[in-house]
């Protein structure tokens, strides 16, 4: 059976039952295609270029590996996104908003169709990133439920916006620097006031030293010992002239 021209009442009916969500079952990633029901599936996975596509993906490793990966990214973005968008850092039910992200775009990436093998494992791994907290609701706290496939009814997550925390850290660092200066600007200043202080202590230390010196030395008498007169011969000969032997020798 062919498929339906554009613009006949069989076009628009098929494009009306297309509307909404379809079910998972009957959609082929690889080819990116939504089947309505089982019949239109079988008759996709019998088409000759689903069969090239599942032939080269079988034999190249490489590239299935790949494209694994590229839908999981791209999976994993869109979720964080939406996430951030509608709910920002707010607790939401995990079941709740993965609803949200189905509903959100028809075309999305399904899950199966990344390396997660459920909601389970793709929270725990967001989780262990550190891209978003998981809580426990407290319904299922009170029931004990150690099981490693969590219930998603009962478990809640919030998106951690690494970007507001990183501007609040770097807002405490520029008040912690800042009070810091400004205590360092506080020390310096005492510091400066008690070395003057100092300074002007020990001066007043040495003046006042220097003045009790000084009048420790007027009150002391000089002492008196006893006058001991030195006297000392003058060794320069004086010759003394005989006035009388000059008259004798003139009257001769």
């Amino acid at each position: 059976m062919g498929r339906a021209e554009y613009g006949t009442p069989k076009y628009f009916s098929n494009q009306m039952k297309s509307i909404g969500l379809q079910k998972l079952k009957f959609f082929c990633q690889v080819c990116e295609k939504q089947c309505r029901d089982a019949n239109g599936y079988k008759c996709h996975t019998q088409s000759e270029s689903h069969i090239k596509k599942i032939q080269y993906f079988g034999t190249n490793k490489r590239e299935y590996t790949k494209v694994i990966e590229n839908y999981s990214e791209n999976f994993e973005r869109e979720f964080l996104r939406l996430l951030k968008r509608k709910h920002g850092t707010k607790k939401i039910n995990v079941n709740k908003f993965y609803q949200e992200y189905i509903l959100e775009d028809k075309k999305h990436i399904h899950l199966n169709s990344t390396k997660w093998s459920s909601l389970t494992s793709l929270i725990k791994h967001l989780s262990k990133e550190g891209k978003v907290h998981f809580y426990e609701d407290e319904q299922q706290q009170s029931s004990g439920n150690s099981n490693e496939d969590y219930n998603m009814n009962f478990y809640l997550i919030s998106y951690i916006d690494h970007d507001t925390l990183q501007r609040e850290e770097t807002q405490k660092k520029k008040s912690f620097k800042a009070s810091r200066t400004e205590e360092e600007r506080e020390m310096a200043f005492v510091s400066q006031q008690m070395s003057r202080a100092e300074a002007l202590l020990r001066a007043q230390e040495a003046e006042a030293g220097a003045e009790a010196e000084a009048a420790k030395t007027r009150e002391t008498p000089p002492s008196r010992g006893p006058v001991r007169l030195l006297l000392k011969k003058n060794s320069r000969v004086v010759k003394k002239h005989n006035v009388f032997r000059r008259h004798a020798v003139g009257s001769q």
